[in-house]
């Protein structure tokens, strides 16, 4: 029974991922707007995701993961209704109760697995859930290439799974596993403590008493609101230019294409993925690293991009880089805060998210040639916030 709501949790997480940019994707294709409008849009995607994660946070850690579902199933249906009436209104609509549905449904998705699962699988569980939706987002994406099925469908059978997950998830109304977590770390601290204070036996080799507190102290988790701060700062500069590339890449490369090239670089990078996950530090300081590796990437492979098979590659790589970054910063956060308030984790990337789509509006309309240095300055700061 177990499996059997993971399964449904993860295929429910990767449609509701591959509607994110798929929908959004679709919009900027089948309507006539601009930048300005596709940034507002995904600005609107981000405040709905943030309030209703503000709302709805306190349900999850209380352990209210059926209704959150429940939840999820009503706002998927009603998307797919404005789908089906498609304007520039419907669609803004439609695209922020998505943003409110896929909210509602990681908030459920985290207090289940923190709960059911002990802590040692945490890291796991969660990183096996992303690569496995990314598979998902991956065949959804070839399905849509091909016009094979309509995306208010899609929202339609997402409010059927999330129906019949509702009934099979297991209930977690006592925080069990996070108490027992928290209160392990609480006793770790006073232990690093003692431990600490012994360096004043050394005092007469100041060297030696340094290095003997450094020892210790070293193991400290990095502060949980640096790991915020540092995600907001990761997602801004990704949604900075993430959102103009539909535009971009519009002129040169159709829908079909669009979608063929997320497709096929959603399931190679799900396949390099199984290779890496295993063996991959969640470490800060590689996330760090990480995250400005895809600074780089983003900015020196978009003028290159002409082409399907161009865009595949570029995809690919930010893919697999975005999985393994998103994966460890989210990691690194549960086990700064023992597994409570992940809404706020999920706060903190949609503000990063809407500043930047704002941003990625504007500059591209109005100063294109400062957007480099804005990514680089972003991506340099969230490096620095990571380095312990």
């Amino acid at each position: 029974m177990t499996k059997v709501w993971l399964v449904l949790i993860t295929v429910v997480i990767g449609i509701l991922q591959f509607l994110d940019t798929g929908l959004y994707t679709y919009l900027a294709y089948n309507l006539n707007v601009d930048s300005v409008y596709l940034g507002f849009l995904s600005a609107c995607w981000s405040l709905t995701y943030i309030l209703t994660n503000y709302v709805m946070g306190g349900l999850a850690d209380e352990g209210h993961n059926k209704l959150l579902t429940l939840i999820s199933c009503i706002t998927a249906i009603s998307v797919a209704t404005l789908l089906n009436n498609l304007n520039e209104v419907n669609g803004l609509i439609a695209y922020s109760l998505h943003a409110l549905t896929l909210a509602v449904i990681n908030l459920a998705a985290s207090v289940t697995i923190l709960e059911i699962y002990d802590h040692f699988n945490w890291n796991t569980i969660n990183s096996s859930v992303r690569v496995l939706s990314n598979l998902i987002m991956g065949v959804l994406f070839l399905v849509a290439a091909f016009g094979a099925v309509s995306v208010s469908l899609i929202c339609y059978v997402t409010a059927l799974i999330a129906l019949s997950l509702m009934i099979l998830l297991p209930g977690v109304g006592i925080n069990l596993e996070r108490s027992l977590y928290r209160i392990n770390k609480e006793l770790s601290s006073i232990s690093r403590y003692i431990k600490a204070s012994t360096a004043v036996l050394y005092l007469h080799r100041p060297r030696e008493a340094y290095e003997f507190f450094e020892r210790v102290w070293g193991s400290e988790t990095i502060s949980s609101k640096r790991i915020l701060l540092a995600t907001s700062l990761y997602v801004m500069f990704s949604d900075l230019i993430s959102v103009l590339v539909p535009l971009i890449m519009k002129p040169s490369i159709g829908l079909h294409g669009i979608y063929l090239s997320w497709g096929v670089a959603f399931l190679i990078a799900t396949i390099l993925m199984v290779f890496i996950l295993p063996t991959a530090s969640c470490s800060a300081k590689l996330t760090a690293l990480l995250v400005f590796s895809r600074a780089l990437i983003l900015l020196a492979l978009l003028p290159l991009i002409n082409n399907t098979y161009s865009l595949m590659a570029y995809l690919i790589s930010l893919v697999v880089l975005g999985t393994l970054i998103n994966a460890s910063l989210y990691n690194i956060y549960v086990d700064a805060s023992s597994g409570y308030g992940t809404s706020r984790y999920f706060i903190s990337r949609e503000l990063g998210s809407i500043l930047g789509s704002i941003m990625g509006g504007f500059i591209f309309m109005y100063m294109p040639s400062l957007l480099p240095i804005v990514v680089l300055v972003l991506a340099f700061t969230s490096t620095l916030l990571l380095f312990a």
